[in-house]
């Protein structure tokens, strides 16, 4: 996998450049015409007893026209591995796709995004401390579980309301624009790091 965790296998690399690390040419398993299932099973060769680990569409049946695929791309909504197709967890694409509208290395604005997405990010309040032994240890903890060592790409404010005021304060407030993601999804906003170390960013 290269420094985000992607494996890009393409028919040729003329049109991705380095974001295609292996191009296998045409008639090879990269070479899809958006009208088969494509899976990733456990074996050393192609057999139906092979334990299915992920997959796109179901095998023994006809491509219907609301899963196919042909002249466009499959982009996955979140990143459950699913042994049995989830037409739910899939963004299907057809007719009019272009390899200019694509974006191999990227996926939902992880990895090398030309055009990151932030609306894809899912980004929850997971803890806020006012702890006993001092407003110094006070943090506020956000989570994403779905983006993980992911830069928040675009504007997107912590704001504070207080009570009796439906409008939120003016301050203070952080934008988290260009904060990062932990390896496990966590940002830890905190008053000082002393407290916590390294688990404060």
């Amino acid at each position: 996998t290269d420094e985000y965790g992607f494996i890009v296998l393409c028919v040729n690399s003329g049109s991705y450049g380095n974001k295609c690390k292996y191009p296998l040419g045409p008639n090879t398993i990269a070479d899809n015409p958006g009208n088969v299932d494509v899976a990733i099973t456990k074996g050393t060769v192609p057999s139906a007893t092979n334990e299915i680990v992920d997959i796109y569409g179901v095998p023994g049946q006809p491509t219907f026209s609301y899963n196919t695929f042909v002249n466009g791309r499959v982009n996955r909504r979140n990143s459950t591995l699913n042994p049995t197709f989830d037409f739910n967890n899939w963004d299907i694409e057809s007719g009019s796709t272009t390899s200019a509208n694509t974006d191999p290395g990227c996926w939902n604005g992880i990895g090398d995004c030309d055009v990151p997405n932030v609306l894809s990010l899912k980004l929850i309040i997971t803890e806020i401390v006012d702890p006993s032994d001092g407003p110094q240890n006070r943090f506020v903890e956000l989570f994403s579980p779905d983006k993980k060592n992911y830069i928040i790409p675009d504007d997107l404010l912590l704001v504070r309301y207080e009570p009796y005021n439906s409008n939120p304060s003016s301050s203070p407030f952080v934008n988290l624009k260009g904060y990062k993601t932990d390896e496990y999804g966590f940002i830890v906003l905190c008053v000082n790091s002393v407290s916590y170390g390294n688990k404060c960013k």
